[in-house]
């Protein structure tokens, strides 16, 4: 049964004759469809899911019965698990919760104190931003009121200062509201065309000269998982099939800030309803198949590396054949949608390929890019030298550079950053240049020896975690020093073999801001020596550096203590 604009019609079943009829998706997609945010899903039973995630990307209202009360529960725990669901309640408690919402104002009137009185707005901000450690200011606003409502609505509330009472003191709600803003909603193969498009410039690329290097894929926003998976497949594809491919010639970075779900991606399990959006042949390869559910074969999740970043604070991803962020600008205002524009620009390799939604544009940022038809939002990077303008925008802090301080900031900073590198690097040969909360914002010379990247982990290309073992916790207690005392630190030197030397030393340079609208920054340079190292004859000279050693360890304690959460 469908929903065709007025009436509830019966409709064939599309699909093969024996693939499984996820009936309610059907028409939890036409409701979605035509009534857009006046559409509300209930799931009860039964063993689809799909839909109800179509209803909450058009702002419609999804509930689902708590499965402890189902006599069959596989669609409640289903649509749960999308992390698409707004209300989890008891048959009685829907039949309550029902007549508030549909009592409910509809229109965002009930949301214009926000404008009149902004302090409410940045109230939720910041308790958000407290709680989740996301900055939602620069969201288009209409997407923050708009989410806002869906949750006051969903609530059954129709005053705004009582939602603000109400995220005050309920952490649950704040995280409600804040899987809301995420809109963690995506399918298989959605636009397909462009991912046909995409397969066919694959084959062209790798047909006759397979590639040296594995082909390397960035999907930031990559929420359930399905696109990554997706871009797996066009990838290995275009190599010859999964048969023929290494695990290790294709590798996909897929990042968000939801960790519910990067959990449902990381487990490769979807729905059986999912199976609408995959060519039969790819479903064959690349899945297994039951009743109920499918789930991504081994070999391919093996390419794939889930973790939580944040594409407009943490670092990007380097040297990456094909950037796939659809679906996620839209919700970013203008200026915010430049900078990770910008971050993508620095990622891409001289020839990668962007993929954008059908509703994106490249923005102030299209120079960078050529657009390869008039059909489809993909994009190749022009061939040219990267300018300093480049990493500076795709590394820094919008607000360490005057980025408010109109027409002019744009020709100032690449100068400024011009003279800073100049300076950085007569100070160090290889180095970090870090912010607080140890993010890296710069990287200067060759900082690869020193580095352990692993192929799981939430801080990977993030934060200085990624140093080696044997370094990284020194170099945390340094910056924490740096920034306390704002005075240069310097650690003991290490034995470490390497090409031309067998010695280490980080030292940490602070670098305090120049106002308030400015971060503090440290400057960590590693040096390297081939020097002879200490024998037992040497006992008074290692007293004296282990005194040293000592006095840090003191002053590194001193600033850990006074910045842990917890008492002592």
């Amino acid at each position: 049964m469908v929903w065709d604009g007025e009436v509830f019609r019966l409709e064939q079943p599309s699909g093969h004759p024996s693939a499984p009829k996820p009936s309610a998706d059907r028409l939890f997609k036409s409701l979605a469809d035509h009534r857009g945010q006046f559409a509300i899903g209930v799931v009860l039973s039964g063993t689809g899911s799909y839909g109800i995630r179509e209803i909450r990307e058009a702002d419609g209202i999804t509930i689902a019965e708590e499965p402890e009360s189902c006599k069959y529960d596989s669609m409640p725990v289903s649509a749960i698990r999308t992390g698409c669901t707004d209300l989890i309640l008891t048959p009685q408690q829907i039949g309550q919760h029902l007549q508030k919402i549909i009592s409910t104002s509809r229109d965002l009137s009930s949301l214009k104190e926000l404008n009149v009185d902004p302090s409410r707005s940045k109230d939720l901000l910041e308790i958000l931003l407290a709680h989740t450690q996301v900055d939602f200011r620069q969201y288009k606003e209409n997407t923050i009121h708009r989410r806002i409502e869906r949750r006051m609505i969903a609530k059954g509330i129709d005053d705004s200062e009582h939602y603000v009472a109400l995220c005050r003191k309920s952490v649950d709600e704040v995280e409600a509201l804040y899987r809301d803003l995420l809109i963690s909603v995506t399918r298989f193969f959605r636009d397909i065309e462009d991912f046909l498009f995409l397969a066919d410039l694959l084959r062209e690329t790798y047909s006759d000269k397979p590639p040296k290097e594995p082909v390397r894929i960035w999907v930031p926003g990559c929420a359930t998982g399905e696109e990554a998976y997706t871009l797996a497949i066009i990838a290995c594809e275009a190599l010859g099939g999964l048969d023929k491919v290494a695990s290790d010639d294709v590798q996909v970075f897929a990042t968000d800030i939801d960790e519910r779900a990067l959990a449902v991606a990381r487990k490769a399990t979807y729905p059986i309803a999912a199976i609408s959006d995959i060519r039969r042949d790819y479903l064959e390869k690349y899945f297994d198949v039951n009743q109920e559910v499918i789930t991504v074969k081994q070999k391919l999740r093996s390419m794939i590396l889930f973790t939580r970043h944040n594409v407009f604070q943490d670092a990007p991803f380097a040297s990456t054949d094909i950037v796939s962020i659809r679906y996620v600008l839209i919700y970013f205002n203008s200026r915010l949608q430049e900078r990770v524009l910008n971050r993508v620009l620095y990622s891409l390799k001289s020839d990668g390929i962007l993929l954008h939604g059908t509703s994106e544009t490249t923005g102030r940022t299209g120079s960078g890019f050529i657009q390869l038809n008039n059909h489809n939002r993909i994009y190749k990077k022009r061939d040219r030298k990267r300018t300093g303008r480049d990493t500076e925008l795709a590394f820094t802090p919008e607000h360490r550079h005057g980025a408010h301080s109109g027409s002019h900031a744009s020709t100032a900073v690449p100068d400024r950053w011009e003279k800073f590198d100049q300076l950085a690097n007569a100070v160090v040969t290889n180095g970090l240049l870090v912010g607080r909360g140890q993010s890296i914002l710069r990287i200067f010379g060759d900082i690869a020896p020193f580095c352990e990247i692993k192929s799981s982990g939430p801080d990977l290309l993030k934060n200085v975690s990624l140093l080696k073992k044997q370094f990284a916790s020194e170099a945390a207690s340094l910056l924490l020093v740096a920034f306390k005392y704002k005075e240069k630190r310097a650690g003991r030197w290490h034995a470490f073999e390497g090409v031309g030397f067998n010695t280490l030393q980080i030292t940490a340079y602070p670098l305090p801001s120049e106002g308030d609208d400015e971060e503090d920054t440290v400057l960590l340079g590693f040096a390297t020596e081939q020097r002879e190292l200490p024998d037992a004859e040497e006992k008074s000279d290692y007293i004296n550096y282990i005194e040293d050693e000592l006095s840090r360890t003191r002053d590194a304690l001193r600033v850990t203590v006074e910045h842990s959460p917890w008492p002592l």
